[in-house]
């Protein structure tokens, strides 16, 4: 901090669209963000890497409550001391930028793309990225995010392209990169290209739910499956048996007397009775037993592939683990349009076979079947139309007597990530990458890494892992990173090139750019010794997700450069959401396995998802969309950001509304009006905040020494949840601090201080500015604009708050047992209010006496704060009863329900006789384990309770450790000070609605009845009134009064005074005389 300046009183409110632009101009102004910057220069690297949006639309609540996060723990670990590295990154090609420019441009599909020119397309593209990127920082910035906008990653640039390029080269170098006609494939028909798991979203939709006969070679039986894709029956080419389940051979009897023989699992014989009458078992066979059995294939005919046998196993009954009990226990298998199934036909030696093309229609190999529409459009269920391959398959199979039943089912079914259409599985040739000969490698780093919360990687993350197969990278589309594979049209020889410059010198080509459809031109000599072939580009692009898999080192320029890499890799924190087990976080440790042989991250926090308020998930279809830039207009940046902090759990979904926001401004608005009070008093007197933390012994004072040690707790608190991620729990922390401690405690109790001149007003400042301090310094990372501005309200001459290093509790100023102490204190107060409410006995009105009884901590904190207690509980005296209250009248009653069984006819009588009793004497004996006789009865002690009346005038209630008594008898001089306050409340209010400066005073005359309650309390002597109440008032109020007992002007505020000692109502007319 430069040369001392007085504190600078702060604004009259809460505005906190005002402070925001006030503070973001002289953020502006002074550069801020690079003078914190410069401030940790020389401290410790803190490498933290973006997970990178899709520039494809603008933010919603979801990515608000990432970036927000981000920028949480990147202020917080700058005010700790390090230098953090606070690049953002954008995920800038892929699906989510073609379909929305092919929406733009009204295309749809990629023949029209090939005919508005590729060239044309990627421009676009490109042009589409880049604008929202522009679009994104800007909103981003709007929440106050602290990252460097003005140098983002683009997975777009050619520095970063080159990382992914080069990654694939060290796969190649390790023989884990391979091509292969796989099946099973998910694809989606109307983007033309194969996707990964990651791009399959689930959703709800209707389809068909047939089962299907399918008859047994030289036996009667069938075999009875069952499917939701009759589309993919031409293609079926095995059947699949549990070998533990137990199958029986039944004897059908449909409702027209037919009878035929099925062979369905035994626990599933139910479903026939949607079509027979009678089913009748004539055997159990077990799984095994099954296994080679022959069926005719029921499209023979029509697809000329099935005519003939490739292997032993096709079209036969095979036994697979992957089958379950459930519709028949027996599965349609068609290798080329399963995982499941692809993989027991490689087991099986079973070709996949996929009469499907990349656009979703039946190809020529489906024979009569040809050119029917496979594809559903997005939206597209329930019954099939007409066009539709599945009413084809359904109609050939009613034909031939194969359809048992038709019906429709509603069912989970995955969808493109992108455009919502139903997806396929097909066979296609593409390129994969061997991750599972480093799965071992991959669930080492997994244990290596922190996750937050535990579960995410011991859970979440190993299980994708366990069951992950081989990365399909590649992609038939075009604006994406081109797959850096070139093949020799002659030799057929692959190599791979791994950055910008090998291209240029290999081919001896200037090449301008690396995306398609220029690179696709870009051809060299075959590399392989003595071929004279061309080598040419595959034309595939890579699986978006390998973009982002390679931020930690291509967004440093590596390989390009390597100056960046021993400081910032592997980067120390990611944070992300719940997908990303299966998305960027697996993306990263598999691409970082096999590039970097490592894990490319220390640290993984996981976050939920943004809902509604309701719990549902945010979407137009439901209209429950809530706009960041909505609720930010409403309520402000700050209010905002807090209220996506504050109320969940990282790793919890976030139940959000607006009324969410309300609180979270309510919050500022008190921390607000504590500033306001402080600052306001010290800028009267010239003062010169002390320098953040408390540089002297202990104060004397208790609530002094009380509100130092809380906030010493709170610090150490509040930084321990933050380095635990729990960063709700930090919030809930510090603002419990300002609300209930701070203001609704310290303050009210304290400011009256602040118009005493001398010793206990320089504490005051001295305690409010370091309390203030470090409210600002644990606020700053949540709500940064209004943490600076009280930051430079007491430091006007210092650099933003956020340069500022984060607060050290200070453990000398630690006691814990005055904590306590005060806690009991607060507790009995709001004891004491719940008694004097059952008499309405407002806390202005004084009582002469509390006693207070409980065990030794209640005697101890009435010991030592007596004085703060005797304040708070308006009371003249503070007694201490011990355990409990002698003045407590003890009265026995009969337990009826022991009472009654026990003595019958004579039960009136010993009811009677238990409540005359001496109660002290009967508990004494009770209390043994006595049996007790009175009047000739004996009475067993379960036949006895006990209760406590207080004696009249006394009103009583509990708390936690104890009771508290309130002694309501008023005498006259409690009813003159009670009357004064009700008085000085309405001059107050007065003043509040008037808007009077603070220490302006003014003139007031109040207009009292000689006869009425206010004046009787004084006996009707009006002098002892007049000076009473100037004494009272005046100085507190900041008045100068008068009276009037024949009346005021009409402009007088009229005003109901309740005495509490007499119960008499009054009106008064107060006449306050602004500026």
């Amino acid at each position: 901090m430069g040369e001392r300046e007085p504190v600078q009183p702060a604004r009259s409110e809460y505005d906190p669209h005002a402070i925001e632009d006030q503070v973001r101009e002289r953020w502006e102004a002074e550069d801020a963000i690079e003078t914190v910057r410069q401030a940790h220069a020389d401290d410790p690297p803190f490498s933290f890497v973006d997970g990178p949006p899709y520039t494809s639309g603008h933010i919603h609540m979801g990515t608000a409550w990432n970036k927000v996060m981000k920028d949480l723990l990147v202020r917080f670990r700058r005010m700790e001391g390090y230098d953090v590295r606070d690049q953002p990154g954008y995920d800038m090609h892929g699906l989510p930028i073609e379909v929305k420019v092919e929406k733009e441009l009204g295309i749809a599909d990629k023949n029209e793309i090939e005919d508005y020119g590729v060239g044309n397309f990627v421009d676009k593209c490109r042009e589409f990225s880049t604008g929202f990127l522009d679009t994104m920082n800007d909103e981003f910035a709007e929440l106050g995010v602290w990252l460097d906008w003005d140098d983002p990653y683009r997975t777009i640039d050619d520095t970063y392209m080159e990382g992914a390029w080069w990654a694939i080269k060290r796969a190649d170098e390790q023989d884990l990169l391979y091509r292969d006609n796989r099946g099973g494939l998910p694809w989606c028909p109307r983007c033309e290209t194969a996707l990964a798991q990651a791009e399959v979203e689930y959703d709800d939709r209707v389809d068909p739910s047939i089962y299907v006969r399918l008859p047994l070679v030289d036996d009667d039986a069938s075999l009875l499956v069952w499917t939701t894709t009759p589309w993919t029956l031409p293609a079926n080419n095995a059947v699949a048996a549990h070998p533990d389940l137990t199958y029986a051979r039944v004897l059908a009897t449909s409702h027209a007397g037919d009878t035929e023989e099925l062979i369905i699992e035994e626990t599933c014989i139910d479903v026939l009775d949607q079509v027979a009458r009678d089913v009748t078992v004539m055997e159990h066979l077990p799984g095994t037993e099954l296994e080679g059995l022959a069926y005719e294939h029921p499209f023979a005919d029509e697809v000329p592939y099935h005519r003939d046998r490739r292997t032993e196993n096709e079209y036969t009954l095979v036994l697979g683990d992957h089958v379950e009990a459930d519709r028949t226990g027996l599965v349609h298998t068609a290798t080329g349009h399963g995982e499941e199934d692809y993989e027991i036909g490689k087991e099986k030696d079973i070709p996949p076979f996929s009469p499907v093309g990349a656009d979703g229609f039946y190809t020529d190999q489906a024979g009569e079947l040809a050119g029917l529409r496979v594809r559903k459009e997005a939206g597209e269920d329930g019954e099939p139309p007409e066009d539709h391959a599945d009413t084809a398959v359904i109609e050939r199979l009613t034909e031939k007597g194969l359809l048992f039943s038709d019906a429709l089912t509603d069912h989970s079914y995955g969808h493109c990530w992108r455009c919502d259409t139903p997806i396929l599985y097909r066979t296609a040739e593409q390129w994969f990458l061997a991750v599972t000969d480093r799965k071992q490698e991959m669930l080492d780093e997994i244990d290596r890494v922190d996750w937050t919360p535990e579960w995410a990687g011991a859970g979440r993350q190993r299980d994708w892992v366990e069951n992950v197969r081989d990365w399909c990278i590649s992609r038939q589309r075009y604006w994406g990173i081109p797959i850096p594979i070139w093949i020799c049209g002659t030799c057929e020889h692959r190599h791979v090139v791994d950055s910008h410059a090998e291209l240029e010198r290999r081919s001896g080509q200037d090449v301008p750019d690396l995306h398609r459809p220029w690179v696709d031109e870009v051809t060299f000599g075959c590399t392989a010794d003595g071929c004279e072939g061309e080598m040419e580009r595959v034309v595939d692009v890579l699986d978006v997700w390998f973009d982002s898999a390679v931020a930690s080192w291509a967004s440093l320029e590596y390989p390009r450069s390597d100056e960046q890499l021993d400081d910032w890799f592997p980067c120390d924190l990611i944070i992300e959401g719940l997908d990303q087990t299966r998305g960027w976080f697996y993306s990263q440790l598999a691409a970082g396995t096999v590039a970097m042989g490592q894990v490319p991250y220390e640290e993984v926090v996981m976050h939920g998802f943004v809902h509604d308020d309701e719990g549902r998930p945010m979407s137009k279809s439901l209209g429950n969309i809530i706009a960041p830039e909505d609720v930010i207009e409403a309520y402000g940046v700050d209010p905002t950001r807090l209220s996506l902090l504050e109320p969940s759990a990282p790793w919890n979904d976030l139940k959000y509304g607006e009324e969410t926001a309300e609180e979270a401004q309510r919050t500022l608005n008190i921390l607000w009006n504590v500033h306001r009070f402080a600052t306001q008093y010290m800028a009267m007197d010239d003062v010169v905040a002390q320098s953040p933390g408390w540089d002297a012994d202990p104060p004397e004072d208790a609530l002094d020494r009380w509100i130092l040690s809380r906030l010493t707790a709170t610090v150490e608190q509040a930084s321990d949840e933050l380095h635990a991620h729990e960063y709700h729990e930090a919030a809930r922390t510090i603002t419990t601090f300002v609300l209930e401690d701070l203001s609704r405690w310290y303050v009210r109790l304290t400011r009256d201080r602040a118009w005493e001149d001398g010793e206990a007003q320089t504490r005051l400042y001295d305690v409010l500015g370091v309390a203030l301090a470090d409210v600002a310094r644990l606020l700053a990372p949540y709500t940064p604009h209004v943490a600076d501005q009280i930051w430079r309200d007491l430091y006007p001459e210092a650099d933003t708050v956020h340069a500022d290093a984060w607060p050290e509790p200070d453990e000398t100023l630690r006691d814990t047992e005055l904590e306590e102490d005060m806690q009991l204190v607060r507790d009995i107060v709001e004891a004491t209010s719940k008694a004097r409410e059952q008499e309405k006995l407002s806390l202005r009105w004084p009582v002469p006496r509390v006693v207070l009884a409980g065990p030794k901590p209640v005697e101890r904190a009435c010991e030592t704060l007596e004085d703060v207690l005797a304040d708070q509980c308006n009371a003249k005296r503070v007694e201490y009863a011990g355990p409990t209250w002698e003045e407590l009248h003890l009265v026995a009653e009969p337990v009826r329900s022991v009472v009654g069984p026990e003595f019958r006819e004579d039960a009136p009588a010993v009811k009677k006789a238990i409540s005359e009793a001496d109660a002290q004497a009967l508990k004494k004996r009770v209390d043994a384990g006595e049996t007790v006789e009175i009047d000739g009865f004996e009475i067993p002690p379960e036949a006895v309770s006990f209760t406590t009346e207080v004696p009249e005038g006394i009103l009583g209630a509990d708390f936690e450790e104890g009771s508290v008594f309130v002694d309501a008898h008023l005498e006259p001089e409690h009813e003159q000070e009670g009357l004064s306050q009700e008085i000085l409340r309405r001059i107050q209010e007065m003043r509040k609605r008037q808007d009077l400066e603070m220490e302006a005073v003014v003139d007031c005359t109040i207009g009292l009845d000689p006869q009425a309650t206010v004046a009787r309390a004084w006996e009707g002597e009006l002098e002892d009134l007049e000076s009473y109440l100037r004494e009272a008032i005046e100085e507190e109020a900041r008045v100068n009064l008068s009276f009037s007992f024949e009346g005021v002007s009409d402009s007088a505020t009229e005003w109901e005074i309740t005495n509490k000692a007499s119960g008499d109502e009054e009106t008064i007319r107060i006449v306050l005389h602004g500026d």
